[in-house]
């Protein structure tokens, strides 16, 4: 399945050249740790080829479908990502930058999925959630945020309060 996203450049002439590539809902389930539920990403790829050294841009664009960390419904969150990986003949560096990536003399491909799943990832917000509407309302799920406000800490009544976290809660805020 992830065949499809490896770049040949055996034959390839000293220059530019350009590759497209397209990442779907299949393409994250490759991927045990994956986010992403569901996608339609367009990748492009320019391979920049001199003797020893390879440079490929990376344009990501597209929508995936994320879960929202608020109401836990899905909703569809725009990609945008740009990056450059470095190809280099040669013995590996420890010291070398993660973007580069050393290969051996008789290499003549490169799989670029893994670049691509963790570029994507990379590219999320920390906090997931719907966006508001022109109104700056949120289009998060009424039913759920209803609910939630209803069992949160601050709205629970206090007949059941305990008196002896107050001598722990001293405790912590020393």
């Amino acid at each position: 399945m992830l065949k499809k996203y490896d770049i040949s450049f055996l034959g390839l002439k000293e220059g530019e050249h350009e590759f497209e590539f397209h990442a779907d809902g299949k393409f994250f389930e490759s991927f045990e740790t994956s986010e992403v539920r569901e996608g339609n990403v367009k990748i492009t790829v320019l391979l920049e080829k001199s003797i020893r050294l390879m440079v490929l841009n990376f344009t990501i664009q597209g929508d995936i479908l994320m879960m929202c960390d608020r109401c836990l419904d899905d909703f569809g969150l725009p990609v945008d990502f740009k990056g450059k990986l470095f190809l280099k003949y040669g013995e590996g560096d420890d010291e070398a930058p993660d973007d580069v990536v050393f290969l051996n003399e008789n290499e003549h491909t490169f799989n670029i999925a893994q670049y691509i799943f963790e570029s994507v990832h990379l590219s999320l917000p920390y906090k997931r959630t719907h966006p508001n509407d022109e109104n700056g309302e949120s289009t998060c799920n009424m039913k759920m945020l209803k609910k939630l406000e209803e069992l949160s800490i601050q709205n629970s009544n206090h007949e059941n309060y305990d008196s002896r976290w107050d001598q722990l809660k001293k405790i912590t805020n020393n």
